[in-house]
C-alpha cells in the first residue's frame, strides 16, 4: 500500500491509499449492499471522509482518496499567550508527518482518534482545572466519551500544567542545572513542547512497528508497578519487570526524565521544587491508579481496554490464543 499526503491549511490532511476489494465493500456498501460514492467516519473533533477511485484498480486493490478534518483550537495570532501557544501545539499532535508512513486504514482511524483526544486535552488546558466551562462535560453527559476518557484527559492536563509551572517559573535554575551542551531551547515553552511531543508521538508510533502487542493484562501490570514505584515500594525483581514492560510499551522521553531528575536534585534545597516534584509524583500515581481501575471497574471500562495486536499496520483484536482480551 502507499499513501500520498498533502496538508490542507491548519485544519486538514488529504491522502491517497490503496486498499483491498474486501475493505472497499465493507467501507462503502450501504445496508442493501450498494456501493456509495463516499463514506464518513466521525471521531468527535475529527472527521474522516473517504471516496473510492474506481478507475484505479490493481491486483485486487482499489485506490481511495481521503480527508481528515478538524477544528483548530486557537489561531496563530502574534499576540497569543504562552498558554494559547501550548494549547495549539497540543492540538496539532500527533505529528501530521505520520500520515505518510501509515499503510492501513486502521492506522488512519487510530491517528484521527489520537488527534481527537489531543484537541480535547488542548481545550481543557485552555480552560483550566475547575473551570465552569469544562469542555468535556457535554460529551460526557451525551455519551460521546466515558468517565475514564474524561478523567484521563484531565489528569494529562494536570501533568502538563504542573510541568509548565515548574519550567517557566524556575527556568533559569533548571537551565543552569542542565549540562550546557544539553540545553538547546529558545524558551521554557519549547522545552515543555518537546516533552509533550515525545510523549504523544512516542506512544502513537507503537503502531508503526512491524509488530506491536497492546496487551491489557501487561499494561495493567505496568500501571500497578509504576504506581508502587512512585511510593517507593518495589523489589529488585519488580524494578526489573517494570523496566521490561516500559521498554515494550512506551518510548523513552529523554527530556522529561532529565527535567524530573534535575528537579529532584534541586528539591533537596529548594521548597518550590519539593512541592512541584511531590505534585508530579501524585499526578503520576493518579494516572497509574486510573489505568488499573479501567480494567476492573465497569463504569470506567472503554473500548480501549481491549487487547489487540498490530501487524504491519493492520489491527487484530485479542492478540494470541490463550490471551484474555
Amino acid at each position: 500500500m502507499e499513501i500520498e499526503m498533502a496538508k490542507i491549511g491548519d485544519h486538514g490532511i488529504r491522502f491517497n491509499l490503496w486498499i483491498d476489494f474486501s475493505q472497499l465493500n465493507a467501507i462503502f456498501s450501504d445496508t442493501d449492499g450498494n456501493l456509495q460514492p463516499v463514506a464518513r467516519k466521525d471521531c468527535g473533533n475529527t472527521h474522516i471522509v473517504l471516496a473510492p477511485l474506481q478507475d484505479q484498480l490493481l491486483r485486487g486493490r482499489c485506490k481511495i482518496k481521503g480527508w481528515i478534518f478538524w477544528t483548530p483550537v486557537v489561531n496563530n495570532a502574534p499576540e497569543a499567550s504562552d498558554r494559547e501557544r501550548i494549547a495549539k501545539f497540543i492540538s496539532e499532535l500527533p505529528n501530521a508527518n505520520f500520515i505518510q508512513d501509515l499503510t492501513q486504514l486502521d492506522q488512519i482511524y487510530r491517528w484521527a482518534e489520537w488527534k481527537n483526544e489531543c484537541i480535547w486535552i488542548a481545550k481543557c488546558f485552555m480552560a483550566g482545572r475547575g473551570s465552569v466551562d469544562n469542555p468535556l462535560l457535554r460529551p460526557l453527559e451525551e455519551g460521546e466519551i466515558d468517565q475514564y476518557y474524561h478523567d484521563s484527559c484531565w489528569l494529562t492536563v494536570d501533568f502538563y500544567e504542573n510541568l509548565w509551572k515548574l519550567i517557566h517559573l524556575k527556568d533559569r535554575r533548571i537551565k543552569a542545572a542542565f549540562n550546557k551542551l544539553e540545553w538547546s531551547f529558545e524558551s521554557p515553552r519549547q522545552l515543555l513542547e518537546e516533552i509533550i511531543a515525545s510523549e504523544i508521538n512516542g506512544e502513537f508510533s507503537n503502531i508503526l512497528k512491524p509488530r506491536y502487542e497492546h496487551h491489557v493484562k501487561e499494561l495493567k501490570k505496568l500501571a500497578k508497578l509504576a504506581h508502587r514505584s512512585y511510593k517507593g515500594f518495589l523489589s529488585q525483581k519488580d524494578r526489573t519487570e517494570l523496566a521490561r514492560l516500559k521498554e515494550k510499551h512506551s518510548q523513552p522521553n529523554t527530556w522529561l526524565t532529565r527535567l524530573i531528575d534535575v528537579s529532584r536534585g534541586l528539591a533537596e534545597t529548594d521548597e518550590f521544587f519539593q512541592v512541584r516534584v511531590a505534585i508530579h509524583d501524585e499526578i503520576m500515581r493518579g494516572i497509574c491508579k486510573l489505568q488499573q481501575d479501567a480494567a476492573c471497574k465497569p463504569e470506567l471500562r472503554r473500548q480501549g481496554q481491549i487487547s489487540e495486536i498490530w501487524i504491519d499496520g493492520a489491527k487484530r483484536i485479542g492478540i494470541n490464543n490463550g490471551w484474555r482480551a
